[in-house]
């Protein structure tokens, strides 16, 4: 398998599980990172590791029996959604620590946020402390073998990857088609098929030809411009739930205010480039980007 401009490129199924063992040893140097040194940024990098360990099984998935991949992708899915109380109250704790000098009348909401992540890391902290690796390692070392045993780089087995890369992108694009600009929830749907699709072209490198590095540069500011909707949405609601819930007679209007402007204004800058997410792979079929490159392993 060559590169156009004659760099010869790995062979697929090398690839796949050299990637699929180097992505197995990162998450757990993060796993037993984040039980040494349980942190904010410990336990974000963790979160992005199991993202991308995810990816390759959902790739896997269309090549190896759906059994076994299915098994570990539970597991670690499960572990990943354990962490999402602790990050949105980590989202809201460091937007609201930023925000304080603009609205001191924030600080009896920073002190419950501050106390609930202490709850929060506390739990989770202990969860990861009795969490093992022993059923995911051994998934993980099955599927390396069958890598080898049922791939042979035949072009029906590149086409099955691409075939996979374009139903996560068809995904993407149809969440897309359906945002409804009053309606963040729309958007961060969308934002979560996008990251799905972005970590699985990260994971065919150097494969893919599309997945370049300005590419996924590209890709990733992309995703951040919703992410940054989807924080905001995140905060808003616990100010509200603040006010409304524990502390009524504490009014935070003027910061329920200035949050619901710059949703507004992140909401309308994202819709002004959403298109540009056609760039990043054609379109099975007519695509709304007639320069595209064919996608090819």
């Amino acid at each position: 398998m060559k590169r156009t401009n004659g760099e010869r490129a790995p062979d697929l199924s090398d690839h796949l599980r050299d990637s699929l063992k180097k992505l197995w040893r990162r998450y757990r140097k993060r796993l037993k990172r984040c039980r040494k040194e349980f942190s904010e940024e410990a336990v974000h990098q963790l979160r992005i590791e199991t993202r991308r360990l995810l990816a390759k099984l959902d790739l896997l998935a269309a090549l190896l029996p759906r059994a076994r991949v299915n098994k570990a992708r539970r597991l670690l899915k499960e572990r990943l959604d354990a962490f999402d109380p602790l990050r949105d109250t980590q989202v809201k704790l460091l937007a609201t620590e930023k925000l304080l000098k603009r609205f001191p009348e924030a600080r009896p909401f920073r002190e419950t946020l501050q106390r609930r992540e202490r709850r929060l890391a506390r739990d989770v902290s202990r969860r990861l402390r009795r969490c093992g690796t022993r059923k995911i390692a051994k998934a993980v070392t099955r599927m390396d073998k069958q890598i080898r045993r049922v791939l042979n780089g035949s072009a029906a087995t590149r086409q099955e990857i691409v075939a996979t890369v374009n139903a996560a992108f068809g995904q993407v694009v149809a969440r897309k088609q359906a945002i409804d600009a009053a309606d963040t929830t729309t958007i961060h749907a969308t934002r979560v098929a996008f990251k799905k699709f972005r970590y699985m072209l990260e994971s065919l490198q150097p494969v893919l030809p599309l997945a370049t590095d300005r590419r996924l540069e590209t890709m990733q500011r992309y995703q951040s411009s919703m992410g940054d909707i989807q924080d905001s949405e995140v905060l808003l609601a616990g100010v509200k739930g603040f006010v409304q819930k524990r502390h009524p007679e504490k009014s935070l209007k003027r910061l329920q205010a200035a949050l619901v402007r710059r949703r507004i204004l992140l909401i309308r800058r994202y819709l002004r480039s959403a298109d540009e997410l056609f760039s990043f792979w054609p379109l099975t079929g007519e695509s709304k980007n007639a320069n595209a490159t064919k996608p090819e392993l």
